[in-house]
């Protein structure tokens, strides 16, 4: 009998509307039930790590190709270099803490597969070069 199966956690990425502040950050920013269905985030390459890795990173499989139309200055995703940044899309939604349903943050999520001997921070470390 194999490892018992951990739930999949979402990772959740904070948007803050430009001037947005210190209110919109503790929450009360949008409303539950709306969002957008593109947004972008800027993936910084680093070592070991090339298109195909970021696309599985982010939910698209091996069809990292998908990352080309939100990446038009460049030519050929099959030529990155560490420090390079790769624009990934996502979709955003108002989501409200359940402790807090009246807290309210605009947030993307990224479904991630826990394997044995993975932690918290080691998951986190995987998307610490991610910025909005």
């Amino acid at each position: 009998m194999g490892p018992p199966l951990l739930p999949t956690p979402l990772f959740l990425l904070l948007l803050l509307p430009a001037g947005s502040n210190t209110a919109a950050a503790a929450g009360d920013g949008c409303s539950v039930g709306t969002g957008c269905d593109l947004a972008l985030g800027s993936y910084l390459v680093g070592t070991d790590q090339n298109a195909t890795y970021i696309g599985q990173l982010f939910g698209l499989g091996d069809n990292y190709r998908l990352l080309q139309p939100y990446n038009p200055g460049r030519p050929n995703l099959d030529y990155i270099l560490v420090g390079d940044r790769v624009n990934v899309s996502f979709a955003c939604r108002c989501l409200a803490r359940p402790t807090d349903p009246a807290a309210t943050y605009l947030a993307g999520s990224f479904p991630h597969q826990v394997v044995t001997g993975q932690t918290y921070t080691s998951i986190a470390a995987q998307y610490n070069n991610l910025t909005v």
